[in-house]
């Protein structure tokens, strides 16, 4: 049987692509493999101390890998610290069903879970604390900025309709929206640093009554009062 040069070419084509996307699934892998060792690394209290040669050491492989896959330290803390976020994001998106009927229940559970994620995800702690602070987004490039400022719109976009519907129920008080949600951001943000300091300072207090108590305060906080409504 004589293969003619058309049918030669295809199948080198396509011995060609079968090796670019094997070669590719190893790169994405070794990438994984690389985050998976530094934010073990990073999830220690002396996680500052970590360098690009420590997650080299550990991951059993040279620096000139690392820096195949990332530009520096940073990237690889904000890499983590995206990882996190999107993680977080789908989950709340996913996991929780919203019922038309109850929509504070609902509000309720998005709140218990995620500050449930963070208390799941600790190893997260300090690379997401440092990525969120000031001085690491003023050194970011502003593509990276840009992603985390995306994520945020992301986050206001799903929970804003929410907050606007059970203001017109009148399920919570109508207030100036932008109040609503930065009270609730900085709530939740507090609530999530207390949750992943909880064995530095709260010892005695069990993490799952922690969660609850602060998501009462929470959705609290979010229903509002009569009297604030009238001011």
């Amino acid at each position: 049987m004589t293969v003619s040069h058309n049918e030669q070419g295809m199948c080198f084509y396509w011995k060609i692509m079968a090796l670019s996307d094997r070669k590719m699934r190893q790169f994405e892998q070794r990438e994984r493999d690389i985050l998976d060792v530094a934010l073990e690394l990073f999830s220690q209290p002396d996680w500052e101390s970590v360098t690009i040669a420590k997650i080299a050491h550990a991951a059993d492989i040279g620096k000139g890998t690392i820096y195949k896959h990332f530009s520096s330290k940073d990237e690889i803390l904000f890499r983590l610290t995206m990882q996190f976020e999107h993680g977080l994001f789908n989950h709340l998106t996913n996991d929780y069903e919203i019922t038309d009927d109850d929509l504070l229940d609902y509000m309720r559970s998005i709140i218990q879970g995620a500050l449930q994620y963070h208390r799941s995800h600790k190893q997260y702690r300090y690379v997401v604390e440092y990525v969120h602070c000031a001085a690491f987004k003023e050194r970011i490039d502003p593509s990276w900025f840009e992603v985390m400022d995306s994520l945020n719109k992301r986050y206001e976009d799903w929970f804003g309709p929410i907050l606007h519907e059970a203001m017109n129920r009148s399920l919570i008080t109508k207030r100036s929206f932008r109040d609503v949600y930065i009270g609730f951001y900085t709530s939740l943000q507090g609530s999530v640093n207390m949750i992943w300091a909880e064995k530095d300072w709260m010892t005695a207090q069990p993490s799952e009554h922690l969660i609850n108590i602060t998501t009462d305060f929470i959705m609290a906080g979010i229903v509002g009062s009569p009297k604030t409504q009238n001011q």
